[in-house]
């Protein structure tokens, strides 16, 4: 519900804000905006429930 208000309010993409104004600033290299966005094998266990 969050990224839907953010989108709404920022009238683009959450996640761009996200990447832009923290990601890229602290220079976190593998920040996803999704799970499907990385391959399962590279997730770190406790992080995804199977």
């Amino acid at each position: 519900m969050l990224g839907r208000i953010m989108d709404s309010v920022l009238e683009y993409d959450h996640f761009k804000f996200i990447k832009s104004d923290t990601s890229e600033p602290f220079q976190l290299k593998n920040t996803l905006g999704a799970i499907i966005d990385v391959s399962l094998n590279d997730v770190m266990s406790g992080y995804l429930k199977i």
